[in-house]
């Protein structure tokens, strides 16, 4: 009777010894979702600014004329794609201080 008792608590103790990890592992993937799931609302929210900020302080236009790089024509609206070609901007130069900004809504 003794050893079935003891042989049922190694048993217990043995599944119960990697259990920390199992809670460390889950915490680890909830707490990367919830950082994810953050950047992205960030993210998406600055698509609907008008100007961003170069690292100076200075408001740079994400509306109004720009020019493709990839098809080389001159377009009015939004910064985010090329009316013509479709190609996305992955930055901008300040036009006061003339330094490149990185566009927020980009994730690299």
């Amino acid at each position: 009777m003794y050893a079935s008792a003891r042989r049922l608590a190694l048993r217990a103790l043995a599944l119960l010894a990697p259990s920390p990890l199992y809670v460390t592992y889950g915490l680890f993937v909830l707490l990367r979702a919830m950082y994810r799931t953050t950047s992205l609302v960030v993210r998406s929210l600055s698509i609907f600014r008008t100007s961003i900020r170069c690292a100076q302080g200075h408001e740079v236009p994400v509306v109004g004329r720009f020019h493709c790089g990839s098809c080389k024509t001159d377009y009015l609206g939004s910064l985010i794609r090329c009316r013509t070609c479709g190609e996305g901007a992955e930055l901008t130069t300040c036009p006061v201080c003339r330094t490149g900004v990185r566009l927020p809504w980009e994730g690299r």
